[in-house]
C-alpha cells in the first residue's frame, strides 16, 4: 500500500488531491496509520449517525494540530478508504480545537471532485507536461513546520 502522506498535494493541473479516510455512510471513524500503512477502525459514531460525505486528508500537508489537513468531499458516488480524489476547493473553515487545555488551529476544507480529469494525468503526479508549462504552486509554512499549498493558503481563513 502506498504511503498516502507523501503523495503530492496538487496535480500538475492544480487539482487538490484528497485521500478518503472515512467514506460517506460510514457509522464509525476510520484513521489512516502511516507506520502500519493501513486504515484502522478508531471508534463508532453515536447511534444513528453516519458520515454524510467522504472525510479525508490532503497528502503532504501538516496542520497546526500535527496532522495532515482535513477535507470533506461533497459528492454522491461510492468510495472507500484510500481512494484518492482530484478535487476543486469549495470553501475553507477556520476552526480552533481545544483538547487537554491546549487550543490549536484545525481548519477544515470543503471540496468537490473535479468534473472531468484529463486521462493523461496520473494520481501519482506523473504527467506528459514539462515543469515549464505547469509550474509548481508555491506554499506557505505553518507553526508546526509543515506546508500548506498555495491554493489553500490564499483562502480567506487567515495566516
Amino acid at each position: 500500500m502506498a504511503n498516502y502522506l507523501t503523495l503530492p498535494t496538487t496535480t500538475s493541473k492544480g487539482r487538490i488531491r484528497v485521500v478518503v479516510e472515512t467514506p460517506r455512510g460510514t457509522e464509525a471513524k476510520l484513521t489512516y496509520k502511516p507506520k502500519k500503512k493501513l486504515f484502522e477502525y478508531t471508534r463508532p459514531l453515536p447511534a444513528g449517525l453516519a458520515y454524510p460525505y467522504d472525510w479525508g486528508f490532503l497528502p503532504s500537508t501538516l496542520g497546526d494540530d500535527g496532522d495532515a489537513l482535513d477535507g470533506l468531499v461533497i459528492h454522491e458516488a461510492a468510495s472507500a478508504p484510500g481512494v484518492v480524489i482530484k478535487c476543486d476547493l469549495l470553501a475553507a473553515l477556520r476552526v480552533m480545537r481545544t483538547e487537554n487545555a491546549e487550543t490549536v488551529r484545525n481548519d477544515r476544507y470543503v471540496f468537490c471532485p473535479h468534473r472531468q480529469d484529463a486521462h493523461s494525468e496520473s494520481l501519482l503526479g506523473e504527467s506528459s507536461f514539462s515543469s515549464r508549462q505547469c509550474p509548481a504552486p508555491t506554499s506557505r509554512s505553518n507553526s508546526k513546520g509543515g506546508t500548506i499549498p498555495a491554493k489553500l493558503s490564499g483562502t480567506s481563513i487567515g495566516p
